[in-house]
């Protein structure tokens, strides 16, 4: 099972998917379409539940285990959550800084409790990638 994911993970870095050249993770990114972080800020029933394509600049990267990253939105002090599958797809620190492009599910994330008391929310819309670039 773990030969066949490094073959899969082998043929994302050699073959990537799109237009969209750097460090594959998961899946790759198929759609050809972005949607703009505002846009799902904007309406996130139209999104919940849908797949889309967004883009920005990654300014934070879980430290522990790789599991979410933050990417800024089109719009000042607006960011949205990427969360994966812990272990599945790992974004490394270095990814900090660098423009990515993500694929996945638009869905309500319940926050941990240090995070539900800084921000004083019980959930946050957020990103479940199945397949990221990282530039």
């Amino acid at each position: 099972m773990k030969r066949a994911l490094w073959f899969l993970l082998a043929g994302f870095l050699i073959f990537p998917s799109g237009a969209v050249a750097g460090t594959g993770y998961g899946s790759g990114v198929t759609l050809e379409k972005a949607t703009s972080v505002s846009d799902i800020f904007a309406r996130p029933d139209a999104y919940s539940g849908k797949t889309v394509k967004v883009t920005g600049k990654v300014v934070d990267v879980c430290e522990h285990r790789g599991c979410w990253m933050d990417l800024a939105g089109d719009k000042p002090d607006e960011t949205i959550r990427v969360k994966v599958e812990d272990g599945v797809i790992v974004f490394p620190a270095s990814a900090r800084g660098r423009q990515a492009t993500v694929q996945g599910v638009v869905e309500m994330m319940k926050l941990c409790p240090e995070e539900a008391s800084a921000t004083g929310k019980e959930s946050a819309l957020a990103i479940r990638a199945t397949g990221a670039v990282v530039e």
